[in-house]
């Protein structure tokens, strides 16, 4: 329809088409500008400039694209292709001018007092077109005290998966460290794409990885690391350290080894899980019981499992396995979970 009303509006009067043609260009603009306002939400500028972004995107662009059709409607062909061209180069010019102090705007606001125009920058950073000073953000990360701007900032060099600041975010490891903190760290860690490590980057972030497994006392960071590990480290270095950690003596390395191998689809591990499902420790069986539900070959011996623990004497073994029947989803216990409801209630 658009190309018909253009043709006919061409053939009766040229100078019309090169109107309508300016007018939806001005209308694409405009819906580019409002499109990703929407998506990064005002509300993450400063208020300074909000109203600013609002007038530009609701007014400027429709009332400059009017202007311009009317004044190539009235004038000469020649004069609305000149008028346009310097519209598109004005456009380039203030775009590229604009896109730098917009880069100097957020780094200006990461070092603010405010404490929410520092979160705006953080969600800000990674939609710049250049982190050239990822620096500064490193050493909010690294000085800042703030347990949510810490964690946002891991966020955002998460998204980025970039390994630029990592040797100094594994410097802040430390036993000390907040759980959550450690977790985003390790989070932002299992983004990153280790092929581009050098070799002792590599070795140093394994090493940091093992240490973890090892000693902290978060088991969900267990879980993470030993997962992370194990998808990044070659298979020899692998198999070897989850072996070791599948026969500690210490239940809860255990219980986390095989929880980090749940989150991994290695049909290799079957028989080495499967002895744990006899397992005389719980929270060992049910998570044996999740990790080996992926493999169907395994779901017999599972359900046996969950059945045993199920009806078991031990309050405790019948608390995991209702736990490994939520996790796996099999709807073949749900009326026994029903009973059990029904009789603490």
């Amino acid at each position: 329809v658009l190309a018909t009303i253009l043709i006919m509006g061409y053939i009766s009067f040229p100078v019309f088409a090169l109107a309508a043609l300016i007018f939806i260009s001005f209308e694409m603009l405009n819906n580019s500008l409002k499109a990703p306002t929407i998506d990064e939400q005002l509300n993450l500028y400063p208020g300074r400039h909000r109203y600013h972004f609002r007038l530009l995107i609701e007014v400027a662009a429709p009332a400059s694209g009017g202007i311009i059709v009317a004044a190539t409607y009235f004038a000469p062909a020649w004069v609305g292709i000149v008028a346009l061209s310097m519209v598109v180069l004005v456009t380039i010019l203030l775009s590229r001018a604009t896109g730098k102090s917009f880069n100097e705007e957020v780094m200006r606001l990461l070092v603010t007092g405010d404490e929410q125009e520092r979160r705006s920058a953080i969600d800000l950073y990674d939609h710049l077109e250049q982190q050239d000073d990822y620096e500064r953000f490193l050493q909010e990360l690294v000085e800042g005290e703030d347990l949510s701007t810490n964690i946002n900032i891991l966020r955002t060099f998460a998204s980025l998966k970039t390994h630029k600041p990592l040797p100094e975010i594994l410097d802040m490891i430390e036993q000390e460290m907040d759980d959550s903190l450690r977790i985003a760290v390790l989070r932002y860690i299992d983004e990153l794409d280790f092929e581009k490590f050098d070799p002792f980057l590599h070795y140093r972030t394994l090493e940091v990885l093992k240490d973890i497994c090892l000693h902290c006392n978060s088991n969900v960071a267990r879980a993470m690391a030993i997962k992370t590990f194990v998808q990044r480290a070659s298979p020899e270095i692998s198999v070897s350290f989850v072996i070791d950690e599948l026969n500690s003596e210490d239940d809860r390395v255990v219980a986390n080894a095989i929880d980090g191998l749940s989150h991994l689809h290695y049909p290799g591990v079957v028989h080495l899980l499967q002895p744990y499902l006899k397992h005389e420790t719980p929270r060992i069986r049910a998570n044996a019981i999740v990790a080996l539900w992926k493999y169907p070959k395994s779901r017999f011996r599972v359900r046996a499992a969950i059945t045993s623990m199920l009806y078991a004497e031990n309050l405790k073994h019948t608390v995991s396995a209702i736990y490994a029947a939520g996790k796996v989803k099999d709807s073949n216990y749900v009326n026994f979970i029903k009973e059990q409801l029904i009789m603490t209630i």
